[in-house]
């Protein structure tokens, strides 16, 4: 896609040669869209963050503009608005969804006045959102409090990180779908704390071998 989409640039722009531009020609007309109003009840702003490829989408939507109020994790089916909940707590965002349908997202709150952050990992299961399992106390050193979902497969593993309260010390993970209650540490990735590399979630979905996007520097 980024591809096709820099054809259609650079056509637009005339920067190709007769027979560049013809073959980018062909590109661009596949690469048009048609964008599409989806409804969010009487939300107040909604944004959609993931797709499932086959018309699906999914994100956030904020209820109110009243103080207080909170971001609800939502989807959007055949152009129908649904409410997700929160999780639980006072907020929730979809970051990633698969091709089932299944999304997975990060519930994310601060407490006013004190500077802590609660942020939790969280996916769709039985038609409702469930919080993924922390690491368990021996896995990780002292001082982690905080995950974020990044991407889940078409099987259903949810792939993201772990934190600490501060931010630091972000660490890849694993949440098995066939293992539920459990929680894998991907210590040979970038985000593993090891030299200058670091990964960002981006709400991508995964591939089913469990390949996610992300930025690394």
């Amino acid at each position: 896609m980024k591809f096709r989409s820099l054809g259609c640039a650079l056509v637009a722009a005339g920067l190709l040669g007769s027979g560049q531009a013809a073959a980018a020609a062909t590109s661009a007309a596949a690469c048009t869209w048609k964008p599409t109003a989806l409804g969010a009840g009487t939300s107040v702003s909604a944004a959609v963050t993931a797709t499932d490829d086959n018309g699906g989408f999914a994100g956030w939507a904020l209820p109110s503009d009243q103080f207080g109020d909170t971001t609800r994790a939502a989807s959007w089916t055949g152009g129908t608005y649904a409410d997700l909940g929160t999780a639980g707590t006072g907020g929730a965002r979809v970051t990633a969804e698969n091709r089932s349908g299944a999304v997975a997202g990060t519930a994310y709150t601060t407490l006013f006045g004190s500077g802590f952050v609660f942020e939790r990992a969280f996916k769709s299961s039985g038609g409702k959102l469930v919080a993924l399992p922390f690491p368990a106390p021996g896995q990780l050193p002292a001082g982690y409090t905080r995950s974020a979902a990044a991407g889940i497969t078409g099987s259903g593993d949810v792939i993201g990180v772990v934190r600490k309260q501060d931010g630091s010390g972000l660490t890849a993970v694993r949440w098995p779908a066939a293992q539920p209650g459990s929680v894998t540490l991907l210590t040979g990735a970038p985000s593993s704390g090891a030299g200058r590399s670091r990964w960002t979630p981006t709400g991508r979905s995964c591939s089913r071998a469990g390949i996610c996007g992300g930025t690394g520097r």
